[in-house]
């Protein structure tokens, strides 16, 4: 996943575990979606707080950084 020019590595899995969410429709497969001629998905977004995105999937639990912590 391409997220405004940062790549992360996850599964596919993760990335389907909350139905309905935007990052299941991406890579469901339910819609043909293009990606990168390196097969990325891309998302226009700021990376900086998209690894608690994914944090969160993975685990299904809100873990946010304190503000002092904050990227």
């Amino acid at each position: 996943m391409n997220v405004g020019g940062q790549l992360f590595e996850t599964c596919r899995s993760t990335l389907t575990s909350v139905k309905d969410s935007l990052l299941n429709v991406l890579v469901s497969g339910e819609h043909k979606i293009s990606t990168s001629k390196e097969g990325h998905y891309f998302l226009d977004r700021d990376p900086k707080h998209f690894r608690y995105v994914l944090n969160y999937l993975r685990t299904q639990k809100l873990s946010l950084p304190s503000p002092s912590q904050a990227p």
